[in-house]
């Protein structure tokens, strides 16, 4: 063989294996490179003013608490309708078309389809926690005279098919079946040294409001449960305040373990993946931030060029709000979009299954369409 050609092959190899050797110990400036040409910079479609923000839920509309009433906007960013109350305090929570707005100082539950109010009822205990489904259940913690904890649920007319009551363990948050035939609500207890977190499955009955308890699961011994999520395949994902797991059909499995005096999110309310943001625990990269986004058989890992004020999450996306910027990722914790803030951002909503992202401020709205 030529010497020439003989040592252009060598020549090549040798350009090869520098090449690959600079791949393999850059893979992570390589992949931010790579990231940042995905990003696409989106803009404000349309905007609105409103008075100081009490509380603020997404689902097809976002519905906003303000101190001059409750407010709904479409996808577009369009205002609907308003609705005057003379409660200060309130809470809102949205799912899909529904919307259950409980105002504090007056113990009044209100409920919504769209923008139209079906019913309205009076909470007679004090409320820990409120939660709709995509078919209008309305499911609340309580806390009633003579017991640990209680738990009702309405369906979408109003009608109350549950009352529960507990004598031994506290309800922190629940969830039904995607049927809508089980319970399941998750349940500490605080009598021994270390609390105990629970999950009880109860079968719901139209003709009987406190239906019998099927089973109970016993999650974890020094984990709180925090909060209950129904996947679209039938999972239930439970977040306590140190893991994360998965339930099917009586199998639990933890997902990941998470360092809860690190941790500045977590959250299990997307379908496709649940998420936890850590503080970087790098010496050199202190002020940043750890995005793992845990799906049910991988993790996927984004390391965040900062701390985020604000997070939400909805369906296959996740965004963050960092500095003067929001960023918007996937499920695999791939970029998707970005946008500027022209102020301090207090929340943000995705409406309408992340096809329109809100960016609440103390005194304006501004829509960023997906």
């Amino acid at each position: 063989m030529n010497k020439k050609v003989i040592a252009f092959i060598i020549v090549f190899i040798a350009i090869c294996i520098l090449f690959a050797m600079i791949g393999y110990y850059n893979h992570d400036k390589i992949n931010e490179l790579l990231d940042e040409d995905l990003w696409i910079t989106k803009e404000v479609v349309a905007s609105s003013t409103t008075q100081d923000v009490v509380d603020v839920s997404a689902g097809n509309y976002l519905a906003l608490y303000t101190s001059d009433g409750l407010r709904f906007y479409n996808s577009e960013g369009k205002f609907s309708t308003t609705e005057s109350f003379s409660s200060t305090k309130a809470k809102v929570v949205c799912k899909d078309d529904y919307t259950a707005v409980f105002a504090e100082d007056t113990s009044m539950l209100y409920f919504y389809k769209e923008k139209d109010k079906l019913w309205q009822n009076k909470i007679s205990n004090q409320v820990q926690n409120i939660s709709v489904n995509k078919k209008g259940y309305v499911l609340i913690c309580f806390t009633p005279n003579g017991y640990k904890s209680g738990i009702s649920v309405y369906n979408s007319n109003g009608n109350a098919i549950l009352n529960k009551y507990l004598a031994n363990n506290y309800a922190t948050c629940s969830c039904l079946s995607n049927n809508n035939k089980q319970l399941f609500v998750g349940e500490v207890n605080l009598l021994g040294i270390k609390p105990q977190s629970y999950v009880s499955i109860i079968e719901l009955s139209k003709s009987d409001t406190n239906a019998k308890e099927l089973d109970k699961i016993e999650v974890a011994t020094d984990e709180i449960i925090t909060d209950l999520s129904m996947t679209s395949d039938g999972r239930l994902l439970i977040l306590t305040d140190k893991s994360i797991y998965s339930l099917v059909n009586d199998n639990l499995e933890k997902l990941i373990t998470f360092n809860e005096n690190n941790t500045l999110f977590a959250s299990i309310t997307d379908v496709n993946a649940a998420c936890v943001i850590e503080q970087s625990q790098s010496s050199t990269v202190s002020n940043n931030a750890l995005l793992k986004r845990i799906g049910l058989e991988e993790l996927h890992e984004k390391e965040l060029e900062g701390i985020p004020q604000c997070i939400c999450t909805s369906n296959d996306k996740i965004a963050v709000s960092i500095g003067d910027e929001v960023f918007v990722y996937n499920s695999n914790a791939k970029p998707v979009a970005k946008c500027s803030i022209s102020d301090n951002v207090i929340a943000l909503e995705f409406i309408k299954n992340g096809s329109t992202l809100a960016l609440i401020y103390r005194n304006k709205i501004e829509f960023i369409k997906l």
